[in-house]
């Protein structure tokens, strides 16, 4: 039997009562799929926050500048030995060479 022909009152009640209780169990389903993801989504910003009242927010902001902070010294300083050794080495050729 059509779902057409039930919609159009030709079948069987236990007919109607099936489809509709399928059309619930589908419904529901995909609203626990979907209060599922809500639910972790929640919990993942509940245990987020309670880390960071524990630690304070300033600490964190600060913590994560001050990194950069070194990251970027730390660059300039691979930079200027980079730069240091290029020099020693051209001085070592030109040495080498007895150009001066």
């Amino acid at each position: 039997m059509s779902h057409f022909e039930v919609l159009n009152g030709s079948g069987k009640k236990e007919e109607i009562v099936r489809l509709l209780h399928n059309g619930i169990r589908s419904a529901d389903e995909q609203f626990n799929g979907s209060l599922m993801i809500v639910l972790t989504l929640a919990f993942l910003i509940a245990y987020n926050y309670f880390w960071l009242s524990l630690f304070h927010v300033s600490y964190n902001i600060n913590y994560i500048f001050m990194s950069s902070a070194e990251l970027f010294k730390s660059h300039n300083d691979f930079k200027r030995q980079i730069k240091i050794n290029i020099e020693q080495y051209i001085e070592i050729t030109l040495k080498k060479l007895d150009i001066k």
